[in-house]
Formats: structure tokens, C-alpha cells, sequence
């Protein structure tokens, strides 16, 4: 169940990543000839008819479009068949011979017994081979990156799954990635009062945030930036306005993080004047 866990939290905090909007020509018709040679056009078409063998289950025709040197990291990683594909945005080196894919593909995120449609964004590495292009593995500090996620590979040449042998022992880790500078607030009911609270996003993929609360009078609870990319803040701001008369419970507000289903519990502390913080 935690392996099921991790295996589907790696493919959806990717998909919380804000993503350009699809650019340039759209994917050729059904049946239509796809554009020969090394332009723009003709690298949006290759992509499209890769990643269209995903959602089609045709992992050995997208075998087809992968270069010579990464055929073998390729055939070892598992494959995903993705519900739908939408070639976004594209670069092209300045030589034309390296270029860059962002490509946007419907996936189902399992947990608990239910299946949430969700979008995950990818980036894709091609180059030309024999005046066509083809998608290549990138080893960047010992990982390959594919379709699938990152692949480790040892210096004997074996890949190893992105997936760790104890997924388990990640869960801590993850849970605490996400985490806020202080748990609760004071606030002196019988003058105005400003409170900030910061959740820093210390995870490698983009977490959204909502907030969880009941009305408190006189007190405005907000979440300006509820999308947290990786390694990146957001505050949670606490606005208060007196009123006489008034009596307050001391009371919290809960903050949802997605996808780890976590849940960060701010307290509110009501003190009277002599003992609120300065």
C-alpha cells in the first residue's frame, strides 16, 4: 500500500507544476503524412506521434522514435499508458540539432481507495538522428531522465528503478518536507493585530495548499499563493479587527497539503493584554 503510495506521489507532484500553454501548430490529423525533416514542425509531430503510442499502448512503435544510444534505457523502464497527450512548448537548440519537449499527459493518481484523474507535465530530450528526430536519455548526476521519471544508472551500465527498495522509509521524510516556521499564533483581542505564518516546500515537486477553517469574527484568515513550487514559501496571514464587547475561544485552522494528505494544524491564541506578545 505505501509503495502504491510513493509510486503515485512521484507522478502527481509534477503535475502541480504551473505549465505553458501549448504553442505553434497543432498534432496532424488522423491519417495525415507527418512533416519530414529537422523543423519545428516536424519535432512537434515526432513528439506527438511518440507519446500518442503511450495512450495507445504501443510502447514497441514509440521504440521507433528513440535514438540508438538510449534504446536500452528505454526498454528497461516500466511504461506508463496515459489516459491523453498535449504537446505544449518546444526549444530548439541554436545548432538545430537538440531540442526540448514539454508534454502534458492524463494519468489516474490512486490513494485510498480512489482514483483522481490528475495531469502530468514532462519535459522530453531530442536530437536528430539520419535527418529525423528521435527522443535520447540525459544522465545528469548519475540519473537517466525518461518518460517515466529519473533512472539511476551504475557505473557497470545496470538501471535501477527510481522507486526505492523501501518506499516506506520515505513517508517520514515526505511528510516533513512540507512544514510551517511556528504552529501557533497570539493575538490580543482588543487591538488590531497582523500575524504571518510561512510553509516552506522543501520537496523536489510543486504541493498545493488549502485552507481549512471555520468563521472567527473579526478575524480575516488568507492564502495568497495556495500553488508552493519546489524549494519555494507561502504565507498564511492572519488579520485581526477588534471589537468591543467581543469574546473569543482560543481555537486553529488547518492547512491541506496535495498530494500527501497532510495536514499542517495552526493554533489561534486569544490573550488578554497582559499577556499577548508584543
Amino acid at each position: 500500500m505505501i509503495r502504491a503510495f510513493i509510486c503515485t506521489l512521484f507522478l502527481t507532484l509534477g503535475a502541480f507544476a504551473q505549465q505553458p500553454p501549448a504553442t505553434g501548430a497543432a498534432p496532424p490529423a488522423a491519417g495525415a503524412a507527418p512533416p519530414a525533416g529537422t523543423s519545428e514542425e516536424a519535432l512537434r509531430a515526432r513528439v506527438a506521434e511518440f507519446f500518442q503510442d503511450f495512450v495507445d499502448g504501443k510502447f514497441r512503435a514509440a521504440d521507433a522514435l528513440v535514438a540508438d544510444d538510449s534504446k536500452e534505457v528505454f526498454f528497461a523502464e516500466e511504461k506508463i499508458r496515459y489516459k491523453f497527450c498535449s504537446v505544449g512548448r518546444i526549444h530548439i537548440e541554436p545548432d538545430g540539432q537538440k531540442a526540448t519537449a514539454v508534454t502534458s499527459c492524463g494519468t489516474m493518481w490512486a490513494f485510498h481507495g480512489q482514483r483522481i484523474p490528475t495531469t502530468r507535465p514532462m519535459t522530453t530530450n531530442w536530437k536528430i538522428q539520419n535527418g529525423q528526430w528521435f527522443w535520447y536519455a540525459v544522465a545528469f548526476d548519475g540519473q537517466v531522465k525518461t518518460p517515466f521519471g529519473k533512472m539511476k544508472v551504475d557505473p557497470n551500465g545496470e538501471h535501477q528503478s527510481p522507486i526505492p527498495s523501501d518506499p516506506g522509509a520515505m513517508v517520514p521524510g515526505m511528510l516533513s518536507g512540507v512544514r510551517a516556521n511556528k504552529t501557533s499564533v497570539t493575538i490580543d483581542p482588543s487591538q488590531p493585530a497582523h500575524e504571518e505564518v510561512e510553509i516552506t516546500n522543501a520537496l523536489q515537486g510543486s504541493v498545493r495548499l488549502s485552507l481549512i477553517q471555520h468563521q472567527i469574527p473579526g478575524l480575516k484568515i488568507e492564502l495568497p499563493t495556495p500553488l508552493v513550487g519546489a524549494r519555494q514559501k507561502s504565507v498564511v496571514t492572519f488579520d485581526y479587527t477588534p471589537e468591543k464587547g467581543r469574546v473569543l475561544q482560543n481555537t486553529s485552522v488547518k492547512v491541506a497539503v496535495a498530494p500527501l494528505q497532510q495536514m499542517i494544524v495552526i493554533h489561534i491564541q486569544f490573550a488578554p493584554p497582559t499577556t499577548a506578545k508584543n
